[in-house]
């Protein structure tokens, strides 16, 4: 740690956000009287150089850097950096064309998801604005196919932490790995599950030709604690109706479920026209005016669409479901021009590789059903689970290596 050397770009003027003063102060602790430079990027005042490092600064080891007074110094300056390449993609920088058609993209959503088409009701098909159609729906986390998912969702979880390196020291491995073959035991749909059954651990740990009692003790603590984080975490409380807007603020995912005609397209239109809206500064129905939620990026997939890519290109390298998305945010609209569905494409990079960016996957019951949908599910956890890294040689996104983590103290992990 005390060989690196660190540069934040855009925590504001002060040092005030809790979870950064909290990445600075694990930084220092872990790196203990060892100092490593840190150097904040700030706009260059009128009578000192532009790009001058300075040697004082509010804390011992925190150097500024004047920029000069503009984004385009700022770009400029990021550029001649050269141990940051991977900042110097020229199209992530903020420009006026991106600008441009990002508000050509929210007011094609609007335009396009906007309204409702109805069938065969007159000689002529007639289309209403769909927020005047629009029913609100709420979201009951107690309906039993909700409680199926919360149980796969905690059986998997259990399964993931109960497999992460380190929980069980060595010994614990490899005596619980030497049960389970000579129980002839391993089933590897069920194992995990069976150690969250305490009849089946106890008789499993009661073998005292591999594990001594304080072997038993140790195992059965180790998994009892860890049920109990995940149950309590994932425990769903009483009966509890939540609106939509609810439900965007207070689930980072969410899955909408619902019989043919129930509405789910209907919401999944009028969450994007709303988000749209609220990105334009324009007066929606999903954020009022004193709402401080962040500004996200709508992007409706149609899930069918990407499986018909796949079928269609069978013998083209694979795409995956975050090319996808990126390179088809308008899908196949003439909306756009070919330039500039590159410049939109690179603005979903953008967004994506920043977090600020709804996705909302729709018509997943609309996959055939022949198609595996076990390999589309996976794709989907790994867009949900897994960080986004940018590679700026070849000027894509991949999935990252490593899990996200939320910095919640300043102990080392």
């Amino acid at each position: 740690m005390e060989t690196k050397t660190l540069l934040f770009i855009g925590y504001g003027a002060g040092m005030s956000d809790p979870n950064f003063s909290n990445l600075l102060q694990w930084k220092f602790r872990v790196a203990g009287h060892k100092s490593f430079p840190i150097y904040k990027i700030v706009k260059s005042n009128k009578d000192k150089i532009s790009y001058q490092a300075l040697d004082v600064s509010f804390l011992e080891n925190i150097r500024e850097l004047h920029y000069g007074e503009s984004h385009a110094d700022l770009l400029k300056f990021i550029k001649s950096l050269k141990s940051f390449t991977p900042l110097l993609y020229e199209s992530l920088s903020i420009t006026e064309e991106k600008e441009t058609i990002r508000k050509k993209y929210l007011n094609f959503l609007t335009k396009e998801h906007g309204y409702v088409s109805i069938f065969g009701y007159a000689k002529a098909n007639i289309s209403l604005p769909l927020e005047s159609v629009y029913v609100e729906l709420k979201f009951d986390p107690t309906h039993p196919s909700i409680k199926a998912m919360k149980v796969l969702e905690v059986s998997e979880e259990f399964k993931r932490k109960l497999l992460f390196h380190g929980f069980f020291d060595e010994n614990e491995t490899k005596k619980i790995f030497r049960a389970i073959m000579e129980a002839n035991a391993y089933n590897p749909q069920n194992i995990y599950r069976d150690f969250m059954m305490n009849q089946w651990l106890n008789v499993f740990l009661s073998n005292r030709k591999i594990f001594t009692e304080d072997d038993a003790v140790s195992i059965k603590n180790k998994i009892s604690q860890l049920k109990h984080s995940i149950l309590e975490k994932s425990n769903v409380k009483e009966a509890k109706q939540y609106h939509v807007q609810q439900a965007y603020n207070e689930f980072r995912h969410f899955i909408i479920l619902g019989h043919p005609g129930s509405g789910k397209t209907t919401l999944s239109k009028w969450l994007v026209i709303n988000m749209a809206k609220q990105c334009l500064g324009e007066k929606n129905m999903l954020f009022d005016s004193s709402c401080s939620t962040e500004q996200k990026l709508p992007i409706l997939i149609p899930i069918w669409k990407y499986v018909d890519q796949l079928k269609e290109n069978q013998n083209e390298q694979k795409k995956t479901l975050l090319q996808f998305i990126y390179e088809n945010p308008a899908l196949d609209s003439n909306y756009f021009t070919d330039e500039e569905r590159k410049v939109l494409s690179s603005l979903i990079i953008q967004s994506l590789a920043q977090g600020n960016v709804l996705v909302i996957f729709e018509g997943l019951d609309e996959v055939p059903v022949h198609i595996d949908r076990s390999g589309l599910m996976k794709e989907i956890n790994d867009l949900l689970e897994r960080g986004i890294d940018y590679d700026a040689k070849l000027g894509k996104l991949s999935y990252s290596i490593y899990e996200r983590k939320e910095i919640n103290s300043t102990q080392d992990p």
